[in-house]
């Protein structure tokens, strides 16, 4: 019997001990490309030539300051936003439990990096709206749009319809708005 305990209480500790241990990526989404442009330092059509560690200890991520990071060798073909076409190294965390984008070799993607105030070094992140691009679709569409002259103005975003009710019972009621006519 005193054997058994002592096997669980052990047990116990252990998990107790890598528990402490154990990270997690945690972040907020996003959003489409239209609304993560205007958050980030650069934004870039690019080409991962090679991947490596990191000289020693990184602070890609200041909360994880033991964590090893990834340097990733860039070609960048087309930029939208901070950052001229050509080469260029950015890091990320070692994996995607410290918030690490799994960048792969020869892969094209369309990154959203920003400069770290500590080194300057331009850093990517899995909560970044960073992915993998074929040149096409809504977030090419839109990046597309920002080269031709203006027709007005641009809005993004969303439209809620909020309705308050003041009988007993009832809450309040909020919507989304399918269409808007301008």
């Amino acid at each position: 019997m005193g054997r058994r305990i002592r096997l669980a209480c052990l047990t116990l500790v252990a998990l107790v001990a890598l528990r402490a241990n154990a990270a997690a990526c945690s972040c907020i989404p996003s959003g489409p490309a239209c609304q993560a442009f205007w958050k980030t330092d650069a934004v870039f059509d690019a080409t991962v030539e090679a991947i490596g560690p990191t000289s020693g200890i990184d602070d890609s991520m200041p909360e994880l300051p033991f964590s090893r990071g990834k340097l990733v060798k860039l070609f960048v073909r087309q930029s939208w936003k901070g950052v001229e076409p050509g080469p260029l190294e950015v890091v990320t965390a070692a994996d995607g439990a410290a918030c690490g984008y799994d960048f792969k070799p020869g892969a094209r993607y369309l990154v959203f990096a920003w400069k770290r105030p500590a080194d300057g070094r331009w850093s990517v992140s899995l909560c970044s709206a960073t992915r993998e691009f074929d040149g096409t679709g809504p977030a090419a569409a839109f990046l597309t749009s920002l080269s031709q002259p203006p027709a007005g103005g641009r809005v993004t975003g969303s439209i809620k319809a909020f309705e308050r009710r003041f009988d007993p019972g009832n809450s309040a009621v909020e919507r989304p708005v399918d269409a808007v006519v301008g």
